[in-house]
């Protein structure tokens, strides 16, 4: 379930997601939560180096970048974005248990 949130960006911030938005026919919601799935993947990953998700960051890169070379069909970027978010998700609840140990 999404829900609305406001939070305040950077210009820099908000440049770039308005860029990976345009890059990639994407909403900026979407583009902001893609990044947010990303960023905590990596970070938890680092955090935690026995922790491995199905979708390596090298993985998500190669096909961003297939992407843009418009070498992904539509369909499997959608299931890269769900792969990410339900990778995220995994991710940041083995953090969160972790924190309970």
């Amino acid at each position: 379930m999404l829900k609305r949130n406001q939070i305040l960006l950077q210009d820099w911030q908000e440049e770039y997601l308005k860029f990976a938005s345009q890059n990639y026919d994407i909403s900026i919601s979407e583009a902001a939560r893609i990044l947010i799935n990303v960023g905590a993947i990596s970070c938890i990953c680092a955090l935690f180096p026995k922790y491995k998700p199905k979708v390596s960051t090298k993985t998500i890169a190669e096909h961003s970048r297939q992407l843009e070379r418009g070498k992904l069909s539509e369909q499997k970027f959608y299931k890269m974005i769900s792969t990410i978010a339900f990778e995220a998700r995994k991710a940041t609840e083995f953090r969160m248990a972790q924190n309970k140990k």
